[in-house]
């Protein structure tokens, strides 16, 4: 893709409902402001749902407007004027949208609208109103191959690999402490850190592997519920929750941990997989998915059974025996290589670029 304004895909409008710290929120920022540098990209909040921290990083180049609904307000007439008006004045040649129900909004540009689906399960109760539908990856697009018979184009997630920097020092020697981390909405169902922490019980209670701890970064829901089964298995001293902390942070502290954990239950993608693997660290995941996609042929990626809490234990143990025998920087370097030529974020915003092009 050259890297000059195109005329056949100048202007691009991408839609949202809310822009707060998930990861499609971040992945929408990321996309759009790449192609700032090839057309005019705007994007749109509905809602007045937002984290400041990622509205202040929408490129100065990408046009925001904020309609401030009222979350829940669906019979706003002024709204709907004011959201059509605006599309009337930008004439956008694509309106991608990254909720599955806008198209609700957008009956007189239906021609134009696509959709991206970032995670499983989204109801396909509006899907076939989109011009066309995207999956983040191969996981997404077979779940709505089998739900709907929709094929949907594969347009990887990816992030900038260069924002975040690596880890230096692979020396596990004595009794060092092994910092473990996961990062994400607290969300049990769908993130698992009940099966991280019943896993933990086993390693440190029941076999007495004293020397490891768990950050969890992110709030949400099962906070409560996480803090109390932390406490009922006795892992005080081994567990922090560490609240939700913005993006800068946490690719600034990623690489002072040992291990990125991700246990999810149900995952389309896994943005903080591929954030582990930038900071140069080994990453365990669920065999589920996303991170099944990302990690099956990655040199320190390591799978475990989605659920399986004994064998979540047996996988942290062989990675941690790994680290005291074996240099894994090489390792470490390598796997950070292949990622990032897959899965960069600006081959992933000129994809959809291209793909725009063809409709």
């Amino acid at each position: 893709m050259v890297g000059h304004k195109i005329n056949t895909m100048e202007r691009i409008v991408h839609i949202i409902f809310a822009l707060e710290a998930g990861g499609s929120e971040n992945m929408l920022v990321d996309i759009a402001n790449e192609q700032a540098s090839l057309a005019e990209v705007s994007i749109i909040l509905i809602n007045n749902r937002y984290n400041p921290q990622l509205v202040n990083r929408i490129s100065p180049h990408v046009h925001f407007y904020a309609l401030q609904r009222q979350e829940g307000d669906k019979r706003s007439m002024l709204f709907l004027l004011r959201l059509w008006k605006l599309l009337l004045a930008i004439r956008p040649q694509v309106i991608h949208c990254h909720n599955h129900n806008i198209i609700r909004l957008l009956p007189l540009f239906r021609h134009r609208a696509v959709l991206t689906i970032h995670c499983l399960q989204v109801s396909p109760e509006y899907l076939r109103k989109y011009r066309k539908v995207y999956a983040v990856s191969g996981a997404v697009a077979d779940d709505i191959r089998m739900r709907t018979g929709i094929s949907s184009p594969v347009v990887l997630n990816g992030i900038n690999f260069p924002d975040i920097p690596k880890r230096s020092d692979y020396l596990y020697k004595g009794e060092k402490k092994i910092r473990m981390v996961q990062v994400g909405r607290m969300v049990h169902e769908v993130k698992g850190q009940h099966v991280l922490l019943r896993a933990l019980y086993k390693l440190v209670v029941v076999e007495h592997y004293n020397n490891i701890s768990i950050d969890f970064i992110g709030t949400g829901p099962s906070m409560d519920f996480l803090q109390t089964l932390a406490g009922n298995l006795k892992l005080q001293d081994h567990v922090n929750f560490m609240g939700e902390k913005d993006r800068q942070w946490i690719y600034e502290q990623l690489s002072s941990y040992d291990i990125l954990v991700q246990p999810s239950l149900s995952e389309g993608f896994g943005l903080t997989v591929l954030e582990g693997i930038a900071a140069g660290l080994p990453v365990i995941a669920s065999d589920h998915a996303g991170p099944l996609e990302i990690l099956r042929d990655i040199p320190v990626g390591f799978l475990f059974r989605s659920g399986d809490v004994d064998d979540l234990a047996d996988t942290i143990k062989r990675v941690m025996v790994q680290m005291q025998e074996l240099d894994l920087q090489p390792l470490c370097d390598m796997s950070r290589e292949i990622a990032n030529t897959r899965y960069s974020i600006r081959r992933t915003a000129f994809e959809y670029i291209d793909h725009y092009s063809h409709m």
